[in-house]
């Protein structure tokens, strides 16, 4: 994981919003970094200084319900010298949901493209 974490320019968390935040797989990625800053020789921050941390994340609710994973990434990127991609927020309960998301379907296509 630290290799093609190093390797990668962007890097995308993909996850639903679980109770405001994160689920445990996302945030145990981000504990990894945490011992990547504790390996002799390597400058794991340095190393991910100019790439750039998206999310794209679903939720039942409002984009406000979002603020604190949003806050977390943002304030990761901001620590590590990454540039902040911004958020893709997506609304829906069950599979499929998100399709409905007019709104989500739109930002969705240039999402990527800064």
């Amino acid at each position: 994981m630290l290799e093609a974490t190093l390797a990668a320019t962007d890097l995308v968390f993909v996850a639903p919003l679980y109770w405001y935040t994160m689920p445990t797989t996302a945030k145990l990625y981000l504990d990894y970094w945490s011992a990547w800053f504790r390996v002799p020789g390597l400058d794991f921050r340095a190393g991910m200084s100019g790439h750039t941390l998206w999310d794209v994340t679903v939720l039942a609710g409002t984009a406000d319900d979002a603020e604190p994973l949003i806050g977390t990434l943002k304030l990761t990127a901001e620590y590590m010298g990454m540039r902040w991609g911004g958020a893709l927020i997506g609304n829906g309960t069950r599979p499929g949901d998100v399709l409905r998301d007019e709104q989500a379907l739109i930002a969705a296509k240039s999402f990527f493209t800064g």
